[in-house]
């Protein structure tokens, strides 16, 4: 906007205070973008790729990752230029699933009404996408392949990636183990519905819980309740009721590590096989920093805080200074797909250049 009297142009104002007036443009300088980059291939043709890259290290005319809030999808902008807005009041804002952001209380993020929030977690509920997970399986898999599931960020992935609705877990539990009942607290703050079966010992010392068994009757049981499923194993124990559930269903995913699936069910699943291998760096848990999303990062927080919901259209540009814990902004989520995530801690931090 120009004001034609002074001369005075504003950006994000129709009145500005002075030559160039800046409002709700300000992050931390540590902000990282997604840059658009191109390089060679082996076959000598080029290539997008896209790395992450603090803003005070962008330049006019690098190319970004931008959210098209009309379509929900992440498109290039150019940037046309990059501006030093002084010393600033921070806030660091934090999300269900751990992600963090650092910034002035000008900066505007998109928040969801309450009314869609509200509507669009009834529409999650009508979407029928449910998620089994045999934890065994899945635990010895990831272990074997060198990491660790933060069940977080698989949450994230799942909604984001398959819009599910509801995440069961199969699970053998040890009453008398602290690391077990942890476990439990935790994947129950997440949002996560408990199976568990308490793990049995017998005089010979061997130990048993009949997960299959449960799991197999729960798929069963809930066959009329969801339209489509993500399963969660390699246990080639579960062909027959997913070789069924694959003919009465809209559609069934398998997600397993590829080295410890049954070849029978690889075939079965053709293209709808995912190889948990392929989105380790979405879903596993790391202890770098505090912005990971570890169980520590959601540890007590209640569960009505650790929702995440695709992106839907209707969200309203909100300055930082006025958001609160419990409104949900629009973030990037599996995939490079948007989704709303709801902030759980709002804290105002030291003031710092922007």
């Amino acid at each position: 906007y120009v004001d034609t009297s002074t001369g005075f142009v504003g950006i994000g104002t129709v009145s500005p205070i002075q030559a160039l007036h800046v409002v709700g443009q300000c992050v931390t300088g540590d902000t990282l973008l997604k840059r658009r980059r191109r390089r060679k291939k082996k076959d000598g043709t080029e290539e997008d790729y896209f790395e992450d890259t603090r803003i005070d290290e962008i330049k006019a005319g690098d190319e970004i990752l931008t959210l098209d809030e009309n379509t929900g999808r992440l498109v290039v902008s150019r940037v046309n230029a990059l501006m030093d807005m002084g010393i600033k009041e921070i806030f660091k804002l934090t999300t269900a699933t751990g992600k963090t952001i650092r910034t002035t209380g000008n900066h505007p993020y998109l928040v969801l009404p309450k009314h869609l929030a509200k509507d669009t977690a009834v529409t999650n509920g009508h979407s029928r996408v449910f998620a089994f997970i045999d934890a065994s399986n899945i635990y010895y898999g990831t272990k074997s392949a060198g990491f660790k599931m933060d069940f977080a960020k698989l949450k994230s992935y799942l909604v984001s990636r398959f819009s599910v609705s509801k995440i069961l877990y199969f699970g053998a539990i040890n009453e008398n183990k602290v690391e077990d009942v942890k476990l439990r607290q935790e994947l129950a703050s997440l949002g996560y519905e408990l199976m568990l079966i308490t793990l049995k010992k017998f005089k010979d010392g061997r130990k048993k819980a009949d997960i299959d068994s449960r799991m197999t009757f729960e798929l069963m049981r809930m066959k009329d309740e969801y339209d489509k499923a993500v399963v969660l194993t390699g246990d080639g124990d579960f062909f027959w009721v997913l070789d069924y559930l694959k003919k009465v269903k809209e559609k069934i995913w398998l997600l397993a590590m590829a080295d410890r699936t049954a070849k029978d069910l690889t075939k079965l699943f053709g293209p709808n096989f995912i190889h948990l291998g392929n989105v380790q760096k979405t879903i596993e848990k790391t202890v770098k920093n505090e912005t990971d999303a570890t169980f520590a990062s959601v540890s007590g927080t209640s569960q009505v805080y650790q929702t995440t919901i695709p992106f839907v259209k209707g969200g309203l540009w909100t300055k930082v200074s006025e958001i609160k814990e419990g409104h949900m902004i629009a973030t990037a989520g599996a995939n490079g797909k948007p989704i709303f995530e709801r902030i759980t801690s709002i804290e105002q931090t030291s003031a710092e250049q922007t």
